[in-house]
């Protein structure tokens, strides 16, 4: 009240024509600092996307795989979610970034790999989905394609769940690249559920295997939880102690495996069906030192041979009326 008498009294002053009128109105005139706080108002917050994707790429995938995976993420979300094309290496082009246009909220983040580990999942994972604006993050990965109406299932489970993610997923057979999947796109878009069997490697359970490859996540959750593990980057390994932990951390009510038509991994030249003999080695070498890294953090041989026991003896499977 008395800020704003002073201030009245002041505009008064200043437009008056005696000579001290300047001189009066420095005496009596608030400072910006008493007229900011007597306004009391706090700064409007603005307005964020309720739902950030991940769309995680990384350098061994080809590009073709990228932007295939790319266009049926678009098909998926709205304009107004945050999407972030993390690009692990810097290899995607411009195209990417313009096919993200009419996104409300977008960003392309790049880093370079200049030490071994920044180019594991772990490392990638843990940068990217704290980068997300929303209080629920999805994940997208450039090396599968995804059905029309994914989106609206992690929509509807998040609701009720902390993670959501899809029961299974298509392994391509070799064949399954990214010109296969381009030739044969009317039965991605109209899904085609037989086709894409009679065209799988296998069918890989992500609940059964506990291999958490996709999924849509509370960003609290994914802190609480701590995301994955960094001392377990490498070949494999860190995905099952996540799940571990999830399954520990978690209530069972607060985790939801659901069915949909499935995502289709295509394959690339680093993807199992299709590596060459010199590349094939080079993984099976850090599968080793994955494992060895491993049974260290576990406490020796002995834990990881228990672990790997246990890890084998897959989950039953969820029955289908309970996967809805």
């Amino acid at each position: 009240m008395f800020i704003s008498l002073r201030s009245k009294l002041s505009h008064w002053l200043l437009r008056q024509r005696f000579a001290k009128r300047y001189a009066l109105a420095n005496l009596v005139c608030p400072s910006t600092g008493e007229l900011i706080r007597a306004a009391g108002r706090r700064s409007a917050p603005i307005l964020l996307p309720a739902i950030s994707h991940i769309f995680y790429h990384q350098a061994s995938v080809e590009l073709e795989c990228a932007e295939n995976s790319l266009r049926t993420l678009l098909w998926n979300i709205p304009e107004t979610d945050e999407v972030i094309l993390y690009d692990k290496g810097g290899t995607l082009p411009a195209r990417c970034f313009d096919a993200l246009a009419r996104q409300h909220w977008r960003s392309w983040a790049v880093h370079r790999e200049v030490r071994p580990d920044m180019a594991a999942y772990t490392y990638g994972m843990n940068h990217s989905v704290p980068m997300a604006r929303a209080p629920v993050v999805m994940v997208w990965r450039s090396d599968y394609v995804y059905p029309k109406g994914l989106y609206e299932k992690y929509l509807r489970h998040i609701a009720n769940y902390d993670i959501v993610l899809p029961y299974a997923v298509h392994i391509g057979a070799a064949h399954v690249r990214a010109d296969f999947v381009r030739e044969n796109w009317e039965k991605l878009e109209n899904y085609d559920a037989d086709f894409w069997r009679a065209n799988a490697a296998e069918t890989y359970s992500i609940y059964e295997s506990q291999d958490p490859v996709h999924f849509a996540i509370r960003a609290k959750t994914w802190a609480r939880l701590g995301g994955l593990n960094h001392r377990l980057w490498g070949y494999g390994w860190q995905f099952g102690e996540f799940a571990a932990r999830l399954r520990r951390d978690l209530p069972y009510r607060r985790v939801k495996y659901f069915d949909h038509a499935w995502p289709i991994h295509q394959n690339h030249a680093s993807s199992l069906m299709v590596r060459t003999e010199g590349y094939d080695a080079k993984k099976a070498e850090e599968d080793r030192v994955g494992r060895e890294r491993f049974a260290k953090f576990l406490g020796g041989p002995e834990m990881f041979a228990c672990y790997e026991y246990r890890w084998r003896q897959k989950l039953p499977p969820i029955p289908p009326d309970e996967r809805q």
